[in-house]
C-alpha cells in the first residue's frame, strides 16, 4: 500500500474513479431519472408540506412578534406556545379567508362567463365567416368551404360527437385516471398541510435537530459554512416570497382600478387572474393577459386595444417603480439569469419549478460571485470596486509620441501667444532692458568699491 502515498497515485486514482462513475450515471441516466422520479412522488405530501411551512412560517414570525410583547406579564414555554398556536390559528384563518373570497367572486363570474361564451358560439361563427368571405373573395374554392363549414357547422359537431363517442371507453379511462389524479392530489395536500402544522409547531426543535447532526458529521468549518448557507437562502426565499405576494395584490389592485374606469368587460375575473399568476415572476403576468385577451375579444374586440394599453403602462410602473421597492434587492439577479431560472425550472418542476429556481438560483449566484471574487483579491487581480486589473488593452506607444507633440505644440503655442506680434512692440520691451542693465552694472561696482574702502579703514 505504499503507493498509495504517492501524490500523483491518489491524484490518478481520484481521476479514474470519477470517470468511472460518470460513465455509470451517462449510461444509466434512464433508470436513475425513473428512480428520483418515485422517489419524488413518494415524497411529495411531505415536499409539499414542508413548502406550505415555509410560505406560512413568513408571516406566522411577523405576527408571533407582536403578540404578548410585555415580557413580565408574558414569559416562560407556556406563554410562548399559546404565542405560536394563535400565530399559526390567525395566518391560516387570513389565508382560507382569503381563499374562499377569492373563489366566492371568480366561481360566479365564471359560470356566467361559460354561458356566455356559449351561447355566442354561433354568433362568433356567423361573424368569422363574415370576416373570412371578405378577406379571401378572390379565392372561390376557399369561400364555398367556408360557406360550407358555416351553414353545416351543426353536422361537423355532431360527426364530432359521433366520433367522441366511439372512443368513449377511452374518454372514461381517461376521466377515472383523471378523478384517480385529483383525489390523490387531494390526499397529498391533506398529508401535507398536517405535516407542515407539525413543523410550524416545533420549528425550533426541529432545527436544533439538523443542526446537531451538521456539526456531528461535519468539521466546524464546514457546518460553519452551511449554516451560513442556510441563513442567507432563508433571508433570500422569505424576501422573495413576501415581496412577490405584496407586489400580486398591487398589480391586482391596480388592474381593477383602471379596468373599472375604462369599462373592460369581466374586470374583476381578469383582475384576479392577473394577480395570482402574478406570483411567477415576467411569465405570471403575461399569461393573465393572455387569457384576459380572449375573454374580452369575445364580447367587445375594440376594448381589447385599450386592455393591451393599459397592461403595457401597467407593466411598465411595475417594473421601474414597483418591483425594486418591494421587492428590492432580494432576489439580486439580472434578467438574463432570471430568464434562465424560470426556463429550466418550469420545464424539471413546473410553475412551482419556475417560483423556487429564482431565489435558488439567487443564492447559488451570490456564494459563487463572493468565491471568486475572494480568489482574484488574493491574486490581486481586482481593485476595491472588484474590477479585473488583468486583461485591459494597452495603450498604444504611438499614443504617448501624439501627447508628447500636443504637449509641445501646447507649450510653444504659449510661448507664441506671449511674444508681441510687431518689431514696434519688440523694440518698446526691449528699451527698459538695455536702459536697466547699465544701472544695475554701475550700482554694483558702486557697492564693491564702498565694501573695500570699510575694510580697509577696519
Amino acid at each position: 500500500m505504499k503507493f498509495l502515498k504517492d501524490e500523483k497515485t491518489r491524484r490518478i486514482l481520484i481521476s479514474g474513479s470519477i470517470l468511472v462513475i460518470l460513465y455509470f450515471l451517462l449510461n444509466n441516466i434512464s433508470e436513475i431519472w425513473g428512480f428520483f422520479n418515485k422517489f419524488l412522488k413518494v415524497m411529495s405530501p411531505f415536499i409539499v408540506g414542508a413548502a406550505i411551512a415555509y410560505i406560512l412560517n413568513v408571516p406566522i414570525r411577523r405576527i408571533e412578534r407582536g403578540l404578548f410583547k410585555n415580557p413580565d406579564k408574558f414569559s416562560g414555554p407556556k406563554w410562548h406556545g399559546r404565542r405560536r398556536a394563535l400565530a399559526i390559528l390567525i395566518t391560516i384563518s387570513i389565508a382560507f379567508l382569503v381563499i374562499g373570497c377569492m373563489l366566492y367572486m371568480v366561481i360566479p363570474q365564471l359560470a356566467d362567463t361559460i354561458a356566455q361564451l356559449i351561447k355566442q358560439i354561433p354568433a362568433g361563427v356567423q361573424n368569422v365567416t363574415k370576416w373570412a368571405e371578405e378577406t379571401f373573395a378572390k379565392y372561390p374554392v376557399v369561400t364555398e368551404k367556408i360557406d360550407y363549414w358555416a351553414t353545416n357547422w351543426q353536422n361537423i359537431l355532431e360527426s364530432i360527437t359521433t366520433f367522441v363517442k366511439n372512443y368513449i371507453n377511452q374518454i372514461i379511462a381517461g376521466g377515472i385516471s383523471a378523478v384517480s389524479g385529483l383525489v390523490s392530489g387531494v390526499l397529498n395536500f391533506l398529508i401535507g398541510f398536517i405535516f407542515a402544522l407539525y413543523v410550524l409547531v416545533q420549528k425550533e426543535k426541529l432545527a436544533d435537530q439538523f443542526k446537531k447532526i451538521i456539526y456531528a458529521f461535519l468539521e466546524k468549518k464546514t457546518a460553519d459554512w452551511m449554516m451560513l448557507v442556510g441563513e442567507r437562502a432563508d433571508k433570500t426565499f422569505t424576501g422573495f416570497i413576501s415581496g412577490q405576494c405584496v407586489e400580486a395584490i398591487i398589480i391586482g389592485i391596480l388592474f381593477f382600478i383602471v379596468m373599472t374606469i375604462f369599462r373592460i368587460p369581466y374586470t374583476l375575473l381578469i383582475s384576479l387572474l392577473i394577480g395570482v399568476t402574478a406570483l411567477v415572476p415576467i411569465v405570471g403576468t403575461i399569461i393573465g393577459c393572455v387569457v384576459g385577451v380572449i375573454l374580452i375579444l369575445l364580447v367587445n374586440p375594440v376594448k381589447v386595444l385599450v386592455f393591451l394599453i393599459i397592461f403595457v403602462v401597467i407593466q411598465q410602473f411595475e417594473g421601474n417603480i414597483i418591483y425594486p421597492h418591494v421587492v428590492g434587492n432580494s432576489v439580486g439577479l439580472s434578467g438574463i439569469w432570471v430568464l434562465v431560472s424560470l426556463t429550466v425550472g418550469g420545464s424539471l418542476f413546473g410553475i412551482m419549478g419556475m417560483v423556487v429556481f429564482i431565489p435558488l438560483v439567487s443564492v447559488i449566484y451570490a456564494f459563487l460571485r463572493e468565491y471568486i471574487y475572494g480568489i482574484l483579491k488574493e491574486k490581486g487581480m481586482v481593485d476595491a470596486d472588484y474590477k479585473l486589473l488583468v486583461g485591459r488593452k494597452k495603450e498604444d506607444p504611438g499614443d504617448d509620441v501624439k501627447s508628447e507633440d500636443m504637449k509641445k505644440q501646447s507649450s510653444g503655442d504659449g510661448d507664441k501667444a506671449g511674444e508681441p506680434e510687431n518689431e514696434e512692440e519688440i523694440g518698446e520691451s526691449t528699451a527698459p532692458e538695455k536702459e536697466e542693465n547699465p544701472r544695475a552694472t554701475g550700482n554694483g561696482k558702486k557697492q564693491n568699491q564702498n565694501r573695500t574702502r570699510k575694510n580697509k579703514r577696519r
